[in-house]
């Protein structure tokens, strides 16, 4: 089964995932949870990791769906252009918490999947994907040999591509 790609107004996302999923609608929304500091004070910000945009599990009534009183939705985008995988989505939801959120290392320079090259070393000329951040090393997917490894780098080598 895939997923339709639903587009809200601006700051609407929240309420059009509600809005839908009180339809009978499975709605998946995913949020980045990070942490800033504001005013010498260590605060956690919550923002959709897809701004204007909620996915929404496929089915026939979707694209028919007339739902122009809900608040905040716009149209979904034509079933030929923007139909999202559910193996794309589980690899979202495997990397969230049970409540669809994805939270930010404190040190990840990087996203998860945002594509990445290394300053120096064996793999410099390549592209590889960053995985995650752990204490003072980011980890990294390379091809090697044909297949994926992760690689670990010293924090700070890896270059956005």
């Amino acid at each position: 089964m895939s997923y339709a790609v639903a587009i809200t107004s601006p700051m609407r996302e929240s309420r059009v995932a509600g809005d839908i999923s009180a339809l009978g609608f499975s709605v998946f929304y995913p949020r980045v949870r990070s942490l800033a500091i504001r005013r010498g004070r260590r605060v956690y910000r919550t923002s959709p990791m897809f701004p204007r945009y909620v996915l929404v599990q496929m089915c026939k009534e979707i694209f028919d769906l007339k739902v122009d009183y809900l608040i905040g939705f716009i149209r979904t985008i034509d079933r030929t252009l923007a139909l999202v995988q559910d193996q794309e989505i589980k690899k979202i939801r495997d990397r969230c918490s049970g409540d669809d959120i994805f939270t930010m290392s404190r040190n990840a320079r990087f996203l998860p999947g945002e594509l990445v090259r290394p300053k120096s070393g064996a793999f410099v000329d390549q592209i590889g994907k960053f995985e995650s951040s752990i204490q003072n090393k980011e980890l990294a997917t390379f091809y090697c040999l044909g297949r994926e490894t992760i690689i670990s780098f010293k924090y700070g080598e890896l270059i956005a591509a």
